[in-house]
């Protein structure tokens, strides 16, 4: 049983990257968008298109490292507020992320591949970040409940 907060919070984070992920990929091979996690993490970490296995590694792995973060946070959050309502909680908290993500690189970043940000492109990117924050919240229920079994 892992005790530890931050490792907890770095679980929950990556998790949410992976159900992220699955999401994006049916998405895009369905046709419902053309840009998922993996674009925009490439355009932040490399400033460029590039193609092949390590550029999709390396934007996966950043993908990784900075949900990893979100996770972190989240979970020292819930400790100053409190565990009531989590899967609520962490709807609004991936929405949250999801808005200042989306403010700050369209806004400061003026990255091509979200230059032309169509309303299902932002939805499609609203229900990946809700999934993200349901799923961090799950981890975190989950990791309470062994608490309370033991």
């Amino acid at each position: 049983m892992i005790n530890d907060r931050f490792t907890k919070g770095v679980i929950g984070g990556i998790s949410g990257a992976i159900i992220q992920n699955i999401y994006a990929h049916f998405a895009k091979l369905l046709g419902f968008t053309n840009t998922n996690y993996l674009d925009v993490a490439q355009a932040v970490l490399l400033n460029s298109d590039y193609q092949g296995f390590f550029a999709i590694l390396v934007s996966f792995f950043g993908q990784l490292v900075i949900d990893s973060f979100w996770g972190v946070v989240f979970v020292f959050l819930i400790i100053k507020i409190s565990e009531e309502y989590l899967i609520f909680k962490g709807i609004v908290f991936g929405l949250g992320i999801w808005f200042l993500v989306r403010v700050i690189i369209t806004k400061f970043f003026n990255l091509p591949v979200l230059s032309n940000n169509t309303p299902e492109i932002a939805l499609f990117f609203f229900i990946g970040a809700a999934l993200y924050g349901i799923t961090q919240a799950l981890v975190q229920k989950l990791f309470e409940n062994q608490k309370a079994n033991r």
